[in-house]
């Protein structure tokens, strides 16, 4: 292959990797498709590095979803190795691991498990039972058998990895911890409490080590402990464990969107998503009536429905450093220690050790608070997200007009701790709507309404808006408020009157009198003006309560908030 094509491979395999690591797979598939055509025409179809240049598309297509499209590339791959390194070689290995990587993703076991039992042959054969490398081609036919409801098979290919890495690692490696989380998961998922605790709580204690308590894995750990003490009634216990791993997302969060693409704080949400979900789910179910559990709850939805605020700090920096020219330099030192310290907590400790790497991200942390003191005290904006991003319940109580009430809507899946899955149990039952109301100037008068499965609310919505305006199933874009206003419409009293006894009725005893809400709309009932409802003693709830909106009740701080002469990017009172 001539230079010039191999300098053309060279950088649009660069570009693939640059495009990958920010999370931008869309745009990596052009050039990650030339690669392959170009090897193509200067190696031949029959050459391994075809074969990879094929692998590397097919994770491409499969980061998007699109496993149709990344199976035929798979196949091919793997009859490329089959015929030119043979059956016994270790990249032919690797080609059957992706193929039942793939099937495992579509749940297509049957089609999985033969290719994963063929990869760990060939892995055994050339790197030895002990290889450090070997126990993950083990971990993945477990997960098979756990999925297919082979628990016995599992366990003992799940503790064949444990032995591995213990020898070849040692008892204090992170790789350790993991297969001690994953046997006491299977023993969670068996309901063998008993069997999963001390291990959970052994590999808890080996990623503070080895880790620190600021890394994502530790968190992941703690949120296990923290299940099975739900499980076995110790909730007090369960409760502490989720809010300080709900503390260790709150700091990842902020540095992953930091330094991440789009994508990437997407994939990063969705991980923590269900975290949410849990700390809710034990919340609803075990401590409905405790105002600290329920206060905590509110806390963590106003946390994270104001994530997004996240998502916008480093364009509104970037912004800021134009706006003051003088302090660019500051800005740009500033950036670069959050991405700095965003991308060593994530890394972990490397070769020097954890107390350096904890000493390290200390002087960074110092130095990016002592820049941030300095910047608050010569720009206003800056010190409005300082705020933001600390604010709670009580910031937001005291924010809020007199005899108003902030309404925080949260949808959720509900997550039942005691299901045992050997058993055929499910663990996640249908999502719910909860409603936390929080009433001025009472930060400690939080009440939470549950009130509901989300489906059926969901079905009242969307008979309410087609019986009102005839709208056909899946417009989502008009807006029923404006629609009706226009058109002098009156809303259909029937569905709109079980709607409000559905939605509003309950939320009635905890407002104790207050006529100004200020809803924070979650999923499906974004698309429901609540002030065209049928009221109490009057024809619509706009006649009885003044409503107004916002996207998450901690951006009732920037109502206040001085523009400097230039939109601050707040969300308003919307409508009323």
């Amino acid at each position: 292959m001539r230079g010039n094509v191999q300098d053309e491979i060279g950088r649009l395999s660069q570009e693939v990797v640059q495009r990958y690591q920010t999370g931008d797979f869309a745009a990596a598939l052009r050039p990650a498709t030339q690669v392959v055509e170009l090897m193509r025409r200067h190696l031949g179809p029959e050459h391994p590095s075809y074969a990879s240049g094929l692998n590397n598309l097919a994770v491409l297509y499969c980061k998007m979803g699109n496993h149709a499209g990344a199976e035929p590339l798979y196949r091919q791959a793997l009859e490329i190795n089959r015929r030119a390194l043979g059956e016994k070689h270790l990249t032919y290995a690797n080609s059957l691991n992706s193929l039942a990587g793939l099937y495992y993703a579509m749940g297509n076991y049957a089609g999985a498990e033969p290719l994963y039992r063929q990869a760990l042959k060939i892995y055994c054969r050339a790197l030895g039972k002990e290889h450090p490398f070997h126990p993950t081609s083990r971990d993945n036919l477990a997960g098979l058998y756990q999925m297919r409801g082979n628990h016995a098979g599992a366990e003992r290919l799940l503790r064949q990895a444990l032995e591995i890495r213990r020898r070849a690692l040692g008892a204090e490696h992170p790789d350790y911890a993991d297969s001690l989380n994953r046997l006491a998961g299977l023993y969670y998922a068996m309901g063998n409490y008993a069997g999963a605790e001390p291990l959970f709580r052994q590999a808890l204690e080996i990623r503070r080590r080895a880790l620190g308590e600021e890394h994502p894995d530790y968190a992941t750990s703690l949120n296990s402990l923290a299940g099975l003490c739900a499980a076995t009634d110790r909730v007090p216990e369960a409760l502490s464990l989720m809010e300080r791993a709900a503390a260790v997302d709150d700091r990842m969060i902020g540095q992953v969107f930091s330094i991440g693409s789009e994508a990437q704080r997407t994939a990063f949400l969705a991980q923590v998503q269900p975290r949410q979900a849990l700390f809710l789910s034990l919340v609803v179910l075990s401590h409905a009536t405790n105002p600290e559990a329920v206060a905590a709850a509110l806390d963590l939805v106003l946390r994270r429905k104001a994530i997004r605020a996240e998502a916008l700090a480093t364009q509104h920096t970037a912004l800021l450093g134009g706006r003051y020219p003088d302090l660019a330099p500051q800005f740009r030192e500033w950036t670069a220690l959050r991405a700095q310290i965003a991308r060593k907590t994530l890394d972990g400790p490397g070769p020097e050790g954890l107390e350096e790497h904890r000493r390290r991200l200390a002087g960074w942390e110092q130095q990016k608070e002592r820049l941030e003191a300095e910047l608050a005290r010569s720009v206003p904006e800056m010190n409005l997200e300082q705020k933001l991003r600390a604010a709670d319940r009580r910031a937001v109580a005291l924010a809020l007009p007199p005899r108003a009430a902030l309404v925080e809507f949260v949808r959720f899946d509900v997550f039942s701790f005691q299901a045992v899955p050997a058993r055929g149990e499910r663990q996640w039952e249908p999502a719910r709507y909860l409603a936390f109301v929080l009433p001025a100037g009472e930060p400690e008068q939080v009440r939470m309404v549950d009130l509901g499965e989300a489906e059926p609310l969901d079905v009242l919505i969307r008979d309410f808006r087609r019986f009102t305006l005839g709208e056909d199933e899946g417009e989502t874009h008009r807006d029923l408020g404006a629609a009706l206003a226009e058109s002098g419409t009156a809303p259909d009293a029937a569905s709109g009157t079980v709607l409000r006894a559905a939605l509003f009725d309950p939320l009635r005893p905890a407002l104790e009198g207050r006529t100004w809400l200020l809803l924070s709309p979650d999923g499906d009932l974004t698309r429901l003006p609540f002030e065209v409802l049928p009221g109490f003693t009057h024809d619509r709830l706009i006649e009885e309560y003044q409503i107004s909106y916002v996207s998450c009740g901690r951006d009732v701080l920037r109502f206040g908030a001085p523009t400097s002469g230039r939109p601050a990017g707040a969300a308003g009172a919307g409508r009323s």
